[in-house]
Parts: structure tokens; C-alpha cells; sequence
């Protein structure tokens, strides 16, 4: 009966009365169990059962990059919250480069004289200890929220804590500086800061070879490295369009072709690039398919393929699947 973590005087009760397991009360009717033992006791039985939720609240993690203060005056101004974020963001910048980390999410909590609390966080699309950068989007966060923004009496306290961080490779920079990389993070952040992170999105290679689903959405909180060295159209169709073809031979690269009403005569093309259907995926309809990046005498580019003849293919089926830029 003490594994329904009851007090120590309803299991003696319990006892007493000759009940030893929970399965000797199980079935009994639930008001003189109430009347005599309280309704907690009920309530444990039943969630033991499974016949009512036990909500809990899991434990926090840890935070093991943070840094605080309490202030001999409050403030009230937004100028003067920025200056304290930007004192507590050099504290906390010496222990992560010290592990070699950056922070990928930072959320700063303020501790009004009245006893409330204000916390606001920002996440960044890279790890970073730059301290202006931080105090930079904090200042964005704020003037967003500049409506909700109440500081009543004033703050007292602040904290701010570095809750997600991952570790900062160190790279060599090149002789020119360039920094391409670390301009889109920045632009990525700021626009995070108005828009919210969540809401922005890139295309990024999957892993696969199939040209229609080699590309998905990432979200800014995602590692955004790594891309493919395929060569790939820039403009991909919604779905290939069917294409009259006059090719040299059956199985030769086209000659000419005539898409959406368009005749267009081919001077170079390069190709073929065999793509096999993914055996492992049930599909009704799939061939292998030969694709060929053809340019017209006007100097346009498209990317054509042909569906792989079967036996009792009389023509081979041709298609247009993009257009290079």
C-alpha cells in the first residue's frame, strides 16, 4: 500500500483494516474509501490505476553558463536595462571561451521591485560570444515588445543565462577577410529578432539522389552547413512537363525539342546522368530516367530527361524537369 505514496497514518489505517496490496482495494467502491481515508488516497489509487492524468513538472536542466547582479538602485529606462545586459553578457563570455563555446539561445531575466518577473530570450542561427551582437538583438527583442514592455517600479536584479550553447570550431580566416558566412548569420539574426526565427526557412539538400525530393526546408535554429555538389537547376518545375523531342538516336541526347508551344534547336548538350528509382520506396510508377542539360541556340539552358524504354515502349517519353538560370 506504500507505493501509492500515501502518508505514513493512512498506510497504518489500511493495515489495521487487513488491506496489504493495492489490488485488495482496488474494486471496492470509491466513497467509503474517501470518507474514511480522504479523497487524496482516492486520487492516488486512480492515478495509479490509470484512470486520472498525474501532471508533473519535469526538472530543469541545469544552466551552467550564467551571470547575475543585484542593483543598489532600480531602473526603469530600456537604454539603462541594454547597459546592464551588456555587463552581464562580458560576465558570461570569458566561461564559454574558456570551453570554447557560443551561445545558441540567451535568455535575460529582469526582477522587478514588486516581485515580478520579466524574462525575454533570443536565439541566434550561429553560436556566438560577440557581446555587441548580443546586446545589439536584445535591443531589437525589446523595441518589438517595446508595448509589453512594463517595468513598474522598477528592476532590481537581472540574470542572464546562455541556455542552449554548442562548441565554436576555430577556422582559419582567409588573407582577404572575407566573412560571408558570418554576414548571413548576422542578417539571419536580425531579421529572427523582428520576425522570429521560427519564420525563417532555406532550402537545404536531403539526402537523397531523386531530383524532385533532394531538397527540404530548414529552419534557422538548424545547422544550415553542408551543401551538395550536384549540379542542379535553379529553377525546379512543381513537376515535369511532358516535351516533344527529336534526339539523334533513341538513346542519344535530344536535337531539338518543342515545349509549350516553343521550338528551341539544341547546340550543346551534356549528359546523359543515369538517376535510378529508389528501391526501397513502393512506388506505382518509376523508371530510370536519363537526364541531360541541353543549351538552345539563344544561349538557354533547361534540363531534360528520358524515361528509360521498357520492352514494349514503342518511343521513348521525354520531359522537362528545369531551367537553369
Amino acid at each position: 500500500m506504500a507505493a501509492l505514496r500515501i502518508s505514513e497514518k493512512q498506510a497504518a489505517g489500511i493495515n489495521r483494516l487487513g488491506f496489504k496490496h493495492i489490488a485488495a482495494v482496488a474494486h471496492l467502491p470509491r466513497a467509503p474509501l474517501a470518507q474514511r481515508f480522504g479523497a487524496d488516497f482516492v486520487e492516488r489509487l486512480d492515478q495509479a490505476l490509470g484512470r486520472l492524468p498525474e501532471p508533473f513538472s519535469p526538472l530543469a536542466a541545469s544552466i551552467t553558463y550564467r551571470a547575475q547582479s543585484a542593483l543598489a538602485e532600480p531602473i526603469m529606462a530600456q537604454g539603462h536595462v541594454l547597459d546592464l545586459t551588456r555587463r552581464l553578457a562580458c560576465d558570461l563570455v570569458p566561461a564559454l571561451l574558456r570551453d570554447g563555446k557560443g551561445a545558441r539561445t540567451l535568455r535575460l531575466t529582469l526582477y522587478r521591485v514588486d516581485g515580478e518577473v520579466k524574462e525575454t530570450a533570443i536565439k541566434l542561427a550561429a553560436a556566438s560570444r560577440d557581446v555587441a551582437h548580443i546586446v545589439n538583438l536584445f535591443s531589437l527583442k525589446l523595441d518589438a515588445l517595446a508595448e509589453e514592455y512594463d517595468a513598474g517600479f522598477g528592476f532590481e536584479a537581472a540574470r542572464l543565462e546562455a541556455v542552449e550553447c554548442e562548441v565554436i570550431s576555430t577556422t582559419q580566416k582567409t588573407l582577404t577577410e572575407e566573412k560571408q558566412g558570418e554576414c548571413l548569420s548576422l542578417l539571419i539574426d536580425r531579421l529572427g529578432s523582428r520576425l522570429g526565427l521560427e519564420n525563417i526557412v532555406r532550402l537545404k539538400p536531403a539526402d537523397t539522389h531523386i531530383p524532385e525530393r533532394a531538397v527540404g526546408y530548414s529552419s534557422a535554429e538548424a545547422d544550415w552547413s553542408g551543401e551538395s555538389d550536384v549540379r542542379r537547376p535553379l529553377l525546379m518545375l512543381p513537376c515535369a512537363e511532358p516535351v516533344e523531342v527529336t534526339a539523334i538516336m533513341p538513346e542519344g541526347p535530344p536535337k531539338c525539342f518543342r515545349w509549350r508551344g516553343v521550338f528551341y534547336g539544341v547546340a550543346l548538350a551534356e549528359g546523359p546522368e543515369r538517376i535510378r528509382p529508389e528501391w526501397w520506396r513502393k512506388q506505382r510508377r518509376s523508371r530510370t530516367r536519363d537526364y541531360y542539360a541541353v543549351e538552345d541556340e539563344a544561349g538557354r539552358r533547361f534540363w531534360l530527361y528520358r524515361e528509360v524504354m521498357a520492352d514494349d515502349d514503342a518511343h521513348p517519353r521525354w520531359y522537362v524537369h528545369g531551367v537553369f538560370a
